[in-house]
């Protein structure tokens, strides 16, 4: 994943943003969670996107850091120390598993649950349905 870089004044790594069109509030946390000593504080409620900013705290070696989406509809999520940002090792490592982050990944871990999967063949035999009324003419009896 690509992260722009937020330095300070000596280039340390103040905090960073990230798109967030394929990785959304919950796919920020299950990034934080591979984060080896991360313990997350804040989880994203449902519906959080309506009301909350920040929508997810954790710490790393005792630093507590955040996440948020800024006025809540922004495409970018801003990760850095909480609350005002700052530079420190830790946010290094955080800045590295968003970097290797790989959205395959993601979309795997979604779709591995039977919700999903039962989904998905909902999609697939509409498609298939909606696909040989075209061809024949008459729908598909049974």
């Amino acid at each position: 994943m690509k992260i722009v870089e937020i330095l300070n004044d000596n280039m340390g790594l103040y905090a960073f943003t990230i798109k967030n069109l394929f990785v959304g509030r919950q796919g920020a946390v299950d990034i934080v969670n591979i984060i080896p000593g991360a313990t997350i504080i804040k989880l994203p409620k449902k519906w959080s996107w309506l009301k909350d900013d920040v929508f997810c705290l954790f710490e790393i070696n005792g630093i507590q850091f955040e996440i948020s989406e800024l006025y809540g509809d922004s495409s970018e999520y801003w990760i850095g120390k909480s609350p005002e940002g700052g530079a420190c090792p830790e946010l290094n490592l955080v800045s590295e598993a968003f970097k290797n982050w790989k959205l395959i990944k993601q979309a795997k871990s979604k779709f591995n649950n039977y919700s999903s999967r039962f989904l998905a063949t909902i999609v697939i035999i509409f498609t298939v349905v909606i696909l040989w009324s075209n061809f024949f003419g008459k729908p598909i009896s049974i």
